[in-house]
């Protein structure tokens, strides 16, 4: 329990990071973005054995102008719901979580059927995903796992790790995810 004025600080699951090292999983949007921007999408072929990307995602016309580019520098299998019963769930969640996306729904209820990572920096995403026992992470996780692998040197990784967390990149995910990442790996702030 934490006394008034305490804030809750992250906490880094080194063992679930390790694990993610050959897994497969589904890509959301923001999560393809970061990778772009990051101008590291091959990084996530190091970390995953098999990399999909829901077709409702490539339909998308402004998936187009940013990521595009960098894609084919991806090797990763265009996927879709295949069975009524994911159907169902990805209704169920649209109907009771209506702030989620049709695209981060749709993630989710892959990652479900195929039994694999959903991979999203959203916390809705996450929140679900752990209400339904589906395993999840975001671009942090699979940047530390690929530098815990020794895929990234640790220079290559506080690079990465500091522009992730620098103005060029458009995702937020906030200071108190910063300080603990970088605490726990001994990044300087500057």
């Amino acid at each position: 329990m934490l006394k008034h004025g305490q804030k809750k600080t992250m906490e880094i699951n080194i063992q679930k990071i390790r694990s993610l090292i050959g897994r497969v999983g589904v890509l959301d949007n923001n999560l393809l973005n970061d990778f772009t921007e990051l101008q590291c999408i091959s990084l996530l072929n190091k970390v995953f054995v098999k990399v999909y990307i829901p077709q409702s995602i490539l339909d998308r016309e402004a998936i187009l102008e940013t990521i595009q580019s960098n894609i084919e520098w991806l090797e990763y299998q265009p996927t879709a719901l295949e069975h009524a019963e994911s159907y169902e769930f990805l209704l169920k969640i649209i109907e009771e979580k209506p702030a989620l996306s049709s695209f981060d729904a749709e993630c989710i209820a892959i990652a479900r059927e195929k039994m694999i990572y959903c991979t999203s920096n959203e916390k809705r995403v996450m929140s679900i995903c752990q209400e339904y026992d589906i395993e999840c992470t975001g671009t942090i996780g699979i940047l530390c796992c690929a530098y815990e692998h020794k895929i990234l040197s640790l220079e290559q990784f506080e690079q990465l790790l500091k522009k992730l967390f620098s103005p060029d990149c458009t995702e937020y995910l906030g200071p108190e995810i910063k300080k603990s990442i970088f605490s726990y790996y001994n990044i300087s702030n500057t």
